[in-house]
């Protein structure tokens, strides 16, 4: 049976949760809204003393990865208000925020992680 593509979503997010954590995050929650949109994932870690957050945006697809230009402008620049605002609200001292390309096929999977630019 093929998976539908909100399991294919939750999939690539614990995919994406997982690789945070192998670099030092602590997943925090999945799918939180924020300043009219929706982070599909949030990591927290404390590095020298400093709170800081990691906001995610994972693209999940069945077979290849997603094409890079599958993230538009318009998501980068929400991404960006979201944690301008995520930050403030939780008087974090850093932001980092990342895009998660997912490959999901059969029992494979392969990912991507792509910077996106501080605000």
């Amino acid at each position: 049976m093929t998976p539908t593509n909100q399991q294919t979503g939750q999939a690539g997010e614990l995919i994406a949760l997982k690789l945070a954590e192998r670099l030092g995050w602590q997943p925090w929650r999945t799918n939180v809204p924020i300043a009219g949109g929706e982070a599909d994932v949030v990591c927290l870690r404390t590095r020298d003393g400093k709170r800081e957050a990691l906001i995610l945006e994972v693209k999940t697809r069945r077979g290849e990865l997603p094409e890079t230009e599958r993230v538009s402008r318009a998501q980068l620049v929400r991404l960006r208000k979201m944690a301008k605002h995520f930050a403030d609200q939780e008087e974090l001292d850093g932001i980092e925020m990342a895009v998660i390309l997912v490959a999901i096929d059969g029992r494979s999977q392969t990912t991507r992680w792509l910077d996106v630019p501080a605000f």
